[in-house]
């Protein structure tokens, strides 16, 4: 027995482990379904005698590690035209990018909500107004048609409507393209969310299933789902949810005019310094248009008919702008229908067109004169 157990005390163990060869991973971390495999070994003696070495194995599978991010691409609010429409050419679109930073490919739907009246706007001051689909029943978003690459849209080649096998550290850009009512008002802004919700990829050209969580006990030999996303910007789009949203805004651009009109009676027959509007009285109209917008406003058209009991004083037409470039049409007519650059007989419309009145403090003025009957 005492040999033995001096043989015991002899014994010598020696353990290796042997791990797994570590490798450069992506930014999205190990793809999904990867197997991770480890081996430990052990080898020992015996009084000095070399044993059978021993080893266990054992692997794991990556699970999938949804996450996906939604950033909205434009440095300030996107200047807008009251009336601009997507069916007349003109394309008001905000700009978001849709970025895979899970660690397997996915597909993703795309829903944009409408900010409520009166909440905050993305870039400051609180939303007044909603973009509509004027020519459309829904509301439009589209697809880049070229992954990983930023890009600004394009009518008839973006198309698609939701993200199809986005892989891990792509990214889509996606164009929200809405029309802006003619009813908006200069500076006034419209501000939305678009949320991507993350889908089952594996078969190309059509939409996953919505993606779910598990949330069962870990199991080694099976992909198994976490929600890794962050909350966003839409209420509702909490973390670990499935989804992730952005927000970002539209802004009206536009002029905004007043026209005010005025009378003074120049002279009468019978009064030098106290004229009054008796017949045969000069009265002198004043038309002043000023632009207080931070948009120019351009081919402004003033019509104006000469008024019943008084005849148009010959001549008396003058005009002035504020931008010394503008370009100014006088056109005469006698029945507002045929305009004519020469004075008409009777003169009973004059029609003025300023070519521009710019934004701010732009300013143009009309003069006229008739006399009473």
């Amino acid at each position: 027995m005492a040999g033995g157990r001096l043989a015991l005390a002899g014994l010598f163990c020696a353990v290796v482990l042997a791990l797994a060869v570590p490798h450069t991973a992506l930014a999205a971390g190990t793809a999904s379904g990867t197997d991770i495999d480890n081996t430990a070994t052990l080898d020992y003696q015996v009084s000095g005698i070399d044993q059978t070495q021993l080893s266990s194995f054992v692997t794991f599978t990556v699970d999938n590690k949804v996450d996906l991010t939604v950033v909205a691409q434009d440095g300030s609010e996107v200047a807008v035209i009251p009336g601009s429409l997507f069916g007349d050419g003109v394309y008001n679109v905000l700009t978001f990018r849709v970025t895979n930073v899970g660690n397997t490919a996915q597909d993703c739907s795309l829903n944009v909500v409408t900010v409520t009246t009166g909440s905050a706007a993305k870039f400051g001051g609180t939303d007044a107004f909603d973009m509509s689909p004027e020519r459309a029943p829904v509301t439009r978003n589209f697809v880049n048609s070229v992954m990983d690459v930023a890009g600004s849209y394009a009518n008839g080649t973006d198309t698609g409507n939701y993200i199809d096998e986005l892989p891990s550290d792509s990214f889509f850009d996606v164009f929200v393209v809405l029309d802006a009512p003619l009813t908006a008002a200069d500076g006034e802004i419209a501000s939305y969310h678009l949320v991507a919700t993350v889908h089952d990829a594996g078969t190309g050209g059509s939409l996953g299933d919505l993606t779910t969580a598990d949330t069962g006990a870990w199991n080694s030999g099976t992909v198994q789902v976490v929600f890794a996303d962050a909350a966003g910007t839409a209420t509702g789009d909490v973390q670990h949810d499935g989804q992730h949203s952005d927000q970002d805004d539209y802004e009206i651009a536009s002029a905004d005019l007043s026209i005010t009109k005025s009378s003074v009676v120049v002279s009468d027959p019978f009064s030098a310094s106290d004229p009054k509007a008796i017949p045969g009285a000069t009265i002198r109209y004043t038309i002043d248009i000023a632009n207080s917008g931070g948009t120019d406003a351009q081919t402004l058209i003033t019509v104006d008919q000469i008024p019943a009991n008084t005849m148009f004083v010959s001549g008396s037409v003058t005009t002035s702008n504020s931008n010394g470039g503008a370009t100014i049409t006088v056109e005469y007519s006698d029945d507002g229908v045929v305009w004519v650059g020469a004075e008409t007989s009777p003169v009973a419309y004059i029609r003025v067109t300023n070519s521009v009145v710019d934004a701010s403090t732009g300013t143009a003025q009309i003069t006229f004169d008739v006399t009473v009957d």
